[in-house]
């Protein structure tokens, strides 16, 4: 533990997602959130009512810390226009809200004259894509900071920390830190404006750069979670920044030190979260496995999450949908459970030079989980050297290298029941506390 210490504050974290109403990766915030108040810190957490989420994480904060901002669904390009030109958006539904919806197929409809020009879905699609800057939580941005405001008036925080994306929340910690004079540091887990994996639009970029600019030139300090990230804010925005990558925590496998294999007869992998077809996919996995011949029939590959369609089409498109079983989202509980039951963890990156500055969240979990990790598409930038450099697994994307590993694994597997966990060989500290410990140390001296 660092000997800068930051003292206890009242701090409010603004995330636009935040658990149970949130995607299954958005763990970093809750477990900031607990490690503040183990610190003796006094937190209250300000987030989007999101209704259209799977709701397989828990927070485990004391409720009456954490409040979910309702917002209004948009369902029609008309509704979109109503809110940038007039002000007007549409009620916010009983249930409590929830995402922007996405606009139906040739979305148009919302637009009577729209829908009569040629190319209309291409124009549609541009004006939907630039009605929601920078995110689909716009929305949230106005209710959030009205509830902010009410918040902040009856609990003074002495810090702001809004965590993103979606970056709308640092939008709504800008307003919050003005009306109640306490410094504001913004986090950013991906880059803001230019984000590979963001709309690609040469006037969006230009607008979002423009927004990115001028809400955290109020920022007191920022705080990215890879390297390339660190360098590309200090250069855009000359303020102090601190790296504080995501991490595991050692609690989440408490009581799995012990398990029994998912398939004692078949290697397995698995992979529990989003899928991107043509980016993060597992196109170079089933071209190997492929390539296995007979042998394909001693390989399960395990998915869990919400890509069923697409998936199974890759499958089929390379013959291996006998090898491939695909299942809906599960608790986050179940999903490590699973992952230290199973023989290989599969990380997907995008082969492109965009993906080298990007550290799946998920790349942590599997170091904690402490299984074998297979990483396919790209075979440079962050991610794929903290794999190399720990031992921790095979950085691959050739087909024929693939497929040469898991004969490897299926010949060990015929030896023993699961493959052996990895040994603890980086040096490096990897664990959420580790990553947060150097975060307070940064806004302590930040902050002094």
């Amino acid at each position: 533990m660092s000997s800068d210490r930051l003292t206890p504050r009242r701090i409010l974290l603004v995330a636009g997602f935040f658990p149970p109403l949130a995607p299954s990766g958005s763990t970093r915030a809750p477990s900031l959130a607990r490690h503040w108040l183990a610190q003796g810190h006094d937190v209250r957490v300000l987030s989007a009512r999101n209704r259209l989420t799977s709701k397989v994480l828990k927070h485990e904060l004391p409720e009456e810390r954490v409040t979910f901002v309702p917002f209004p669904e948009v369902e029609s390009l008309r509704e979109a226009a109503a809110f940038h030109l007039f002000g007007r958006v549409p009620p916010t539904p009983a249930d409590g809200g929830g995402s922007p919806a996405t606009p139906p197929a040739g979305a148009g409809g919302g637009t009577p004259r729209l829908a009569s020009l040629p190319y209309r879905k291409q124009i549609a699609d541009l004006y939907w894509d630039m009605m929601f800057i920078p995110d689909k939580h716009l929305f949230w941005s106005r209710t959030a900071t009205t509830a902010g405001r009410a918040l902040v008036e009856r609990w003074k925080p002495d810090l702001l920390y809004s965590s993103g994306p979606p970056h709308s929340g640092h939008i709504v910690a800008r307003h919050l830190a003005a009306a109640c004079g306490a410094p504001w540091v913004a986090e950013l887990r991906d880059e803001w404006a230019g984000n590979p994996y963001g709309v690609q639009n040469w006037l969006r970029t230009i607008i979002e750069r423009r927004m990115e600019r001028r809400t955290l030139h109020d920022a007191t300090a920022l705080v990215a979670v890879t390297r390339t990230t660190q360098r590309t804010l200090d250069q855009l925005h000359g303020k102090p920044v601190a790296l504080s990558m995501n991490g595991y925590d050692p609690v989440d496998f408490d009581g799995l030190e012990t398990v029994t294999p998912l398939d004692p007869d078949k290697l397995t992998i698995v992979h529990a979260g989003s899928i991107y077809i043509g980016k993060r996919d597992p196109s170079s996995l089933f071209a190997a496995t492929a390539r296995l011949g007979a042998l394909a029939s001693r390989v399960n590959l395990l998915f869990y999450g919400e890509q069923a369609d697409s998936l199974a089409s890759l499958a089929r498109h390379y013959g291996v949908e006998a090898s491939v079983t695909i299942s809906p989202p599960i608790t986050r509980r179940e999903v490590l459970e699973i992952e230290r039951r199973a023989d290989v963890l599969l990380l997907c990156r995008w082969n492109d030079p965009a993906e080298d500055g990007i550290i799946p969240g998920k790349l942590f979990e599997y170091i904690g989980a402490r299984r074998p990790i297979l990483v396919i598409g790209s075979e440079t930038g962050e991610a794929a050297e903290i794999v190399r450099e720990g031992q921790f697994g095979l950085v691959s994307n050739d087909p024929d290298r693939l497929a040469a590993q898991l004969r490897g694994w299926i010949e060990a597997k015929a030896q023993t029941p699961r493959l052996e966990d990895v040994p603890n060989i980086s040096g490096r500290d990897y664990t959420r506390a580790g990553q947060f410990d150097a975060l307070d140390s940064f806004l302590a001296r930040t902050l002094a």
